[in-house]
């Protein structure tokens, strides 16, 4: 095979593979890259949708969680260290969302009967409440041990404001009843009426 031979059947290689190539690209086109230009899905169906770090740590769980009390269908946002911080959850007929910090939780649930907001320190006693119902309202301040230390409710026959002592009994009490007539009582250590 002579010099001359061999450059031309290089060159004509190159050449043919250059005209080859152009032709397959207008004959047999990219299906997939034309399905994906045109087809838009607006509506995505899954059981569960769960978001994790670049290590695969569980930050995000949407859908069912594995284990009690992620055992109920909800949303379920995950601390660095594994701890649910935020879950957000629906039963028949009521929901619940709980944040939970290092200093405590605040839970707010809705049913038949009404609904209400709840805040707890990090040992579970209750510090703040906030509550409806179908008669009307109260709202509750508690001590550290999880005691009344005021309250405030409401319903169709009037309203009252009590402030609770550290034995458990009022101290002093505003009230309006049902007829409009307001009062003011206040009690001594031993839980006497003071006039």
């Amino acid at each position: 095979m002579s010099k001359r031979f061999s450059i031309l059947l290089v060159v004509l290689t190159i050449v043919s593979g250059l005209i080859g190539g152009a032709i397959t690209g207008r004959i047999f086109t990219p299906k997939v890259a034309i399905a994906e230009e045109t087809t838009q899905s607006k509506v995505l169906t899954v059981e569960g949708l769960r978001v994790v770090d670049k290590d695969g740590k569980l930050l995000m769980n949407l859908g069912k969680g594995d284990k009690a009390p992620l055992d109920s269908y909800g949303l379920f946002v995950f601390d660095n260290s594994g701890n649910v911080v935020v879950r957000a959850t629906i039963d028949v007929g009521k929901g619940k969302i709980l944040v939970s910090g290092e200093a405590g939780n605040a839970m707010m649930s809705v049913g038949k009967s009404g609904g209400g907001v709840i805040v707890t320190d990090k040992s579970g006693e209750v510090g703040a409440m906030i509550g409806v119902k179908e008669s009307g309202g109260v709202v509750a301040v508690n001590d550290k041990s999880g005691e009344a230390r005021a309250t405030m409710d409401a319903d169709e026959s009037g309203g009252s404001f009590c402030v609770v002592g550290k034995d458990g009994e009022p101290k002093a009490v505003i009230g309006v009843s049902e007829d409009g007539n307001g009062s003011i009582v206040l009690f001594d250590k031993d839980g006497y009426e003071l006039k």
